[in-house]
């Protein structure tokens, strides 16, 4: 009973808010497994993989995410929980503050959690409807050598063929293992055949993490390092880093003084809506700062060397 009522409480307190934003490009596993090509494989990075894969996470690190003010009260409701966020400590610049990363900027928050995926440059994670974030195969062969990535690959594709030549359906099929799959994954979502999905999914998600121990060492290197570059090399090059986190909890947020000043205008927070912001984060006991963006880049670098 106890755990019963833990977990509504922790279900109440993640849908507190309900503003949460709207994230680009997210598909469910069941989507996201019906693959077309060897491009649109890719690698899980949920937290209790990565550990049997790469050992014990990092805990408590700083990151800080750009987002508006619907993005603040999406992560309100992400505080302690295992849904993931993407963070940055490397190449924050003006226009990201601005103009955002894949959504409209105007507001930083500075985040404490644990790290489970981080990048030394952006590794283009695509979320999860779940709150799981992925790499694309694609995305990795830029990060990896070559050679692994062409053996994680094939790997992955016999894994396909393996689950095909067990299948009844698939032993009396010649079609291609990854265009068989493709169907046979299509079909079971269009029949809304749920079992069959999970059995999918499932393989394809322990059958990746057994390929990833094979090539643990590049794949740290690639997907959990914590060797960055300067942060001027960030700034010259116009790139960031990613970090994924979770369990987080906000440290501080940052309103960018010309956001706040177009409040009421088109495609912009009306004043009553910052207003509850700011009574929200206060009653949260979260410091909120309103400041020009060199400001808020200085107190981004200043909490980072701290750390």
């Amino acid at each position: 009973m106890k755990d019963l009522i833990e977990s509504w409480r922790a279900y109440l307190e993640e849908n507190k808010y309900g503003k949460s934003q709207k994230v680009l490009n997210r598909e469910s596993y069941s989507e996201m497994i019906q693959f077309r090509k060897p491009s649109e494989l890719f690698v899980p990075l949920g937290a209790k993989m990565m550990q049997r894969v790469f050992g014990d996470l990092e805990q408590e690190q700083i990151g800080f995410h750009i987002t508006n003010l619907n993005g603040v009260y999406g992560l309100l409701d992400l505080r302690g929980t295992t849904k993931q966020v993407s963070a940055m400590t490397r190449g924050m610049n003006k226009k990201f503050i601005q103009q955002g990363i894949t959504q409209k900027g105007g507001v930083v928050v500075e985040l404490e959690g644990r790290v489970v995926a981080s990048g030394g440059k952006d590794l283009f994670s695509v979320p999860e409807k779940g709150g799981r974030r992925n790499v694309m195969l694609k995305m990795l062969r830029t990060m990896i050598p070559l050679e692994t990535y062409q053996s994680l690959r094939d790997d992955i594709e016999t894994a396909l063929q393996n689950y095909k030549s067990s299948d009844p359906q698939g032993q009396q099929s010649s079609k291609d293992p990854m265009e068989w799959w493709y169907f046979r994954a299509s079909d079971a979502k269009r029949e809304k055949n749920g079992a069959r999905l999970k059995e999918m999914i499932t393989f394809y998600l322990d059958s990746v993490e057994k390929i990833m121990l094979k090539y643990v060492d590049d794949l740290r290197d690639a997907i959990l390092t914590d060797i960055k570059s300067s942060p001027t090399n960030y700034e010259r090059m116009g790139i960031y880093d990613e970090n994924v986190m979770d369990k987080i909890q906000i440290k501080k947020v940052y309103l960018l003084n010309t956001y706040y000043k177009k409040r009421g205008m088109d495609g912009f927070p009306t004043d009553e809506e910052f207003k509850k912001l700011i009574s929200d984060l206060d009653k949260e006991g979260i410091d909120l700062y309103s400041a020009k963006v060199g400001e808020i880049l200085d107190k981004v670098a200043a909490s980072l060397q701290t750390k």
